[in-house]
């Protein structure tokens, strides 16, 4: 065997030609990017909070045990006016009614804030609107209250509300 052919066997390990190297730095860089983007991701959905939750997160706790009394005469002051003008009476006792299917309130979690939305309101004002989640456990199994609260002069109103549960499903 000469000198060259020995040069040769040697080299079998290294990659085979420089545009091979960059192709593996490539995929090891994208995936390290992937995985910093979703690891991220899971951080920021964790840790999410509202500039709204010192006085939010209160209100929620509190008005949640109200609505769930499914007594529209207890809801009805908490709705905002502006709401309440875009639902008839009628809809709303229905809509309590078929929420009523869960039961009474056992239990309340924590509620998680999940979207702050900025509307056009009255007159073309802006209004803003915190929308919060919460877990719950009602008489008759678990269900999750999504509840829309409009911030108005530093004080919160229930803007909408619903109900989510297998109770509640045809």
């Amino acid at each position: 065997m000469n000198s060259k052919q020995q040069a040769d066997s040697g080299d079998r390990s290294a990659p085979e030609s420089p545009k091979m190297k960059k192709f593996v730095i490539m995929v090891v860089c994208w995936m390290v990017f992937v995985a910093t983007v979703l690891i991220g991701s899971v951080v920021y959905e964790r840790f999410k909070t509202s500039p709204y939750d010192v006085k939010a997160i209160p209100y929620v706790q509190k008005v949640v045990p109200v609505i769930s009394s499914w007594d529209v005469e207890q809801i009805r002051p908490l709705m905002a006016p502006e709401s309440l003008a875009e639902i008839s009476e009628e809809r709303l006792q229905e809509t309590v009614k078929v929420f009523a299917r869960v039961g009474e309130l056992k239990k309340l979690d924590t509620p998680r804030f999940s979207h702050l939305h900025s509307e056009a309101g009255v007159d073309n004002a802006s209004q803003t609107i915190v929308e919060y989640k919460v877990g719950a456990e009602y008489s008759s199994g678990e269900a999750e209250m999504t509840i829309n609260l409009l911030h108005n002069n530093g004080a919160f109103s229930v803007y909408h509300f619903t109900l989510g549960s297998k109770v509640l499903m045809p």
